[in-house]
């Protein structure tokens, strides 16, 4: 169910940016909640909308009302998956496709510390993916609680 819920999350993230670039992952939200999936419950649905809520700025929060309506597994689940959906986004800063490939490097990952190896385009500059990832690595670090390292691979 997870895999599914983060992919049409995914898919929907940006879906807000229809009504207003600035305030878009709220927009986003709105338009997933609202909209009737095919093969996705109701709570399936709220849950990719929250998903795509939090792909953006703030962390999810009790003191959000959309994130307090959901049970607390739904709640952990919600955080882990718009972790990993911010970290996804950010290596598309571009939005044309530079980064190919992520994988873990278990022989890299430590306790403390999960390795990524990133491979691009050839030639493609991924400095700004790079450092957008970092910034969003926040959830990311909270909820698995490992450092996020990410290497290019070529």
């Amino acid at each position: 169910m997870a895999l599914r819920v983060l992919q049409r999350a995914a898919f929907l993230h940006n879906t807000g940016m229809m009504v207003e670039s600035r305030r878009h992952h709220k927009h986003s939200f709105r338009l997933i909640r609202d909209t009737p999936l095919p093969d996705f419950t109701a709570e399936e649905r709220y849950e990719i909308a929250c998903i795509a809520r939090y792909h953006r700025r703030a962390l999810p929060s009790k003191d959000h009302g959309e994130f307090a309506a959901l049970s607390l597994s739904a709640r952990k689940r919600v955080s882990r998956l718009a972790a990993l959906l911010r970290v996804a986004d950010a290596l598309d800063y571009s939005h044309d496709g530079r980064v190919l490939h992520l994988a873990v490097l278990p022989e890299l990952c430590k306790h403390d510390a999960w390795t990524f190896s990133i491979q691009a385009r050839p030639l493609a500059e991924i400095d700004e993916e790079f450092e957008q990832a970092r910034d969003k690595a926040d959830l990311f670090e909270h909820e698995f609680h490992r450092k996020l390292h990410l290497l290019r691979q070529n």
